[in-house]
């Protein structure tokens, strides 16, 4: 029997498809998120934005702790994975800046496993959604 021309042209185009596939990125940019600014929650007091620092990234699944005046560290621990950010804030603005790392594909070139973003925009937005709880 004589098999068609077509058909290792079939194979190749299914196995590029493969491999393209198992090529999924798996890694993004770490990327902070800077000074975010709390003029539109009125007047606040750097009490207050602690406050909701420590509610918002509990009321996320972040464990939260003081670590000195002005900065709050947040740990996420999910799974296998594991990350910290450093929380610095003020009465008028917070950061969240990356500190470190437990199986997150990080090797020092500023990527990292693809979930962290997600992670971090999720505890600013649960830290906002506190924020806008405070009476103005």
């Amino acid at each position: 029997m004589k098999r068609s021309v077509l058909f290792p042209l079939v194979v190749l185009m299914v196995c590029l498809c493969a491999v393209s596939v198992g090529c999924k990125k798996r890694t993004a940019a770490i990327e902070d998120i800077y000074n975010t600014n709390l003029s539109t929650y009125g007047k606040l007091t750097a009490n207050q934005v602690h406050d909701a620092i420590i509610r918002g990234g509990s009321n996320a699944g972040w464990a939260m702790k003081d670590e000195k005046p002005g900065l709050v560290v947040a740990t996420l621990s999910q799974r296998e994975h594991g990350v910290t950010v450093e929380i610095p804030y003020t009465a008028k603005e917070y950061t969240i800046h990356y500190r470190s790392s437990v199986n997150m594909d990080d090797d020092g070139t500023g990527q990292i496993h693809r979930n962290y973003p997600n992670w971090i925009n999720r505890l600013s937005r649960a830290i906002n959604a506190e924020l806008a709880q405070i009476k103005k």
